[in-house]
């Protein structure tokens, strides 16, 4: 499943350099006992062509997109229940570290 609306900057288009950050969802069932159903791989697209990340404010607003990224991957749940909550911050979690492996790869081929 990919999750493209809102992240998209360049009207419809993506750009070749982007970055992918992907999570494993833990989607919850509707309905008085919701609980986590089998989790499925949800993939946002980052671009940033358009900023410079050789600069503070570039690597600043990469940050900031990807932190968005994370948030339409991991939706939060509408139940507060133990398995479901700790589903949400371990798909945060492994999204945000897939994400930082990337960001780090990026930054470092900016500045070549």
């Amino acid at each position: 499943m990919t999750k493209e609306g809102g992240l998209d900057h360049l009207n419809g288009e993506f750009e070749m350099r982007s970055l992918v950050v992907t999570a494993f969802a833990a989607m919850c069932l509707s309905g008085a006992f919701a609980a986590p159903a089998a989790a499925e791989e949800v993939s946002v697209s980052v671009p940033h062509t358009d900023l410079d990340l050789t600069t503070e404010a570039g690597r600043k607003a990469l940050e900031t997109r990807v932190a968005a990224a994370i948030k339409v991957a991991c939706v939060k749940p509408d139940s507060r229940d133990l398995k479901t909550m700790q589903a949400w911050e371990s798909c945060k979690s492994a999204a945000k570290s897939g994400a930082e492996e990337q960001l780090a790869k990026s930054f470092a081929f900016a500045s070549i």
